[in-house]
């Protein structure tokens, strides 16, 4: 029971990141587009300027929401307890959050009604969720739909956040959860865990080899 409450928590830190982030510029840069169109045809400034400064003011919040989503999170429903890898977990929500704001000014940028953008915001977010590794295994995927994985910020995402989690954990089946695999030669049942180890969970993921924790967060 414990992999898959962990792998469930895991994958909706790595959805919520992405979503709420993108929405959330979607709604407050709709507002902000017409008065900044209307100061650069007045010659008030360049688009390099308002966009730097955009990020400065964002930075702070864009960094202090999911830390403190993560930090509440992260020890709420029990996590390791080891300052390394709660700090590994905090520097990929963090850096999930900028890459949804990221995609939020594109789509905010590319469409100038908001009504489009919201409704093309899902179109965009549920492909990347697909394809996080936690819904699609890899080697379920066709092949002409591959390049969408690499796209996805939530798939660097949870692989970081599963192989953090994951690795050097110990499991224990209770006897309700142990599976029958056959009979002894005494004729007893014999039963087993079925996983063990962090490492068998994340071997059932199939995440590539060369999606360690620091590539994913690069």
């Amino acid at each position: 029971n414990g992999v898959q409450d962990r792998g469930g928590v895991l994958f909706f830190l790595a959805a919520n990141g992405l979503m709420q982030n993108v929405m959330g510029v979607l709604t407050t840069f709709a507002n902000e587009r017409a008065a900044v169109l209307r100061e650069q045809e007045n010659g008030m400034y360049h688009t390099l300027p308002y966009f730097c400064a955009r990020i400065a003011v964002d930075l702070p919040l864009k960094i202090f929401c999911p830390a403190i989503l993560a930090s509440v999170a992260y020890w709420t429903v029990g996590l390791q307890p080891d300052a390394m890898r709660f700090f590994n977990c905090l520097v990929t929500v963090v850096l999930l959050a900028l890459s949804g704001n990221a995609i939020g000014l594109f789509l905010a940028c590319l469409f100038s009604d908001v009504a489009v953008s919201l409704m093309v915001a899902p179109m965009v977010i549920l492909p990347f969720m697909m394809f996080s590794g936690f819904f699609l295994n890899p080697e379920s995927a066709p092949t002409w739909l591959m390049w969408i994985e690499f796209l996805s910020p939530m798939k660097y995402a949870f692989s970081a956040l599963a192989q953090n989690e994951f690795t050097n954990l110990t499991l224990h089946c209770t006897p309700s959860q142990t599976r029958l695999v056959g009979v002894s030669q005494l004729g007893t049942p014999v039963r087993i865990c079925p996983i063990e180890t962090g490492e068998a969970y994340l071997d059932n993921l199939n995440v590539q080899p060369f999606l360690t924790i620091p590539n994913c967060q690069w």
